[in-house]
């Protein structure tokens, strides 16, 4: 079983070199070595949803997808609105806001300055030399998946959603 501070990186799907396809990365925040399975659904489900939609379902195979396993010590993210709106100690540092209680609408999910550190370092220690490319290549793709089942996320190039939430994806 994982631990605290270990890290693992699964290919969900490969369809070709790294070099030529849009990789796209599946960080999770806030699932405990205990819920590395939780985790795993909620990349499943999340997959699912975005291979069952356009342009995602035709693109499908310029894509490789990784899933990189980062136990953290808390389980959740930080000034979760629904789930006691207190801070945790978890890789990524993943939170509804910067300081705790969150505002009860709050649906932002943002990394903390220390998990911003955090996601760059596991990008250029463990996922650009696995996949042979340089950590700020213009072909990867971060998506952050929080522990909770509060609705929540943000777009861009580090994407985060709820793993959870039946709306996340």
């Amino acid at each position: 079983q994982l631990q605290v501070g270990d890290v693992n990186i699964v290919p969900l799907q490969v369809t070709g070199p790294p070099k030529d396809r849009l990789n796209l990365i599946i960080f999770g925040d806030g699932y405990t070595p205990q819920e590395m399975d939780k985790f795993h659904r909620d990349v499943e489900r999340n997959q699912n949803v975005q291979w069952s939609i356009e342009p995602f379902r035709s693109y499908r195979y310029y894509f490789n997808v990784y899933m990189v396993e980062t136990p953290s010590k808390d389980s959740g993210i930080s000034c979760d609105p629904d789930d006691g709106n207190v801070r945790r100690d978890t890789v990524l540092g993943l939170e509804f806001a910067t300081k705790c209680p969150a505002d009860k609408l709050a649906r932002g999910i943002t990394y903390s300055t220390a998990g911003n550190t955090a996601r760059n370092n596991l990008l250029s220690q463990y996922v650009a030399p696995a996949l042979g490319l340089a950590s700020n290549s213009q072909n990867i793709q971060t998506l952050a998946l929080a522990n909770t089942f509060t609705y929540g996320g943000i777009g861009g190039v580090q994407a985060t959603t709820s793993g959870g939430s039946p709306q996340g994806p």
